[in-house]
């Protein structure tokens, strides 16, 4: 079974977006996106992340490298083709909005 890492601050999206993954099968982590990353990494084996950066774009960044190797997916509610660009270039594999 494959592990998605969901990180969003948005408790409602959050909720609508690990029922949907989970009833695909697949195993959801919900985290808000900056706080105790280490620790929800450390102790889980994460396969792929799902990211709303909210308007914290560097911290997304920075985000998106600390997750690295795990391929992370960024779904944003304040999508711009900036933070697309950004987060892209920072590593994202991909990048749509809500």
């Amino acid at each position: 079974m494959l592990t998605v890492l969901l990180l969003d601050d948005d408790p409602i999206s959050a909720t609508h977006t690990a029922d949907d993954l989970s009833a695909e099968g697949l195993k959801v982590i919900k985290a808000s996106p900056f706080s105790a990353l280490g620790a929800i990494k450390s102790a889980e084996r994460v396969d792929v992340a799902i990211l709303d950066p909210g308007r914290n774009e560097a911290g997304a960044s920075q985000l998106i490298a600390d997750l690295h190797p795990v391929p992370v997916f960024v779904h944003a509610q304040h999508a711009s083709l900036r933070s697309a660009v950004d987060l892209m270039k920072a590593g994202a594999k991909d990048y749509w909005a809500k």
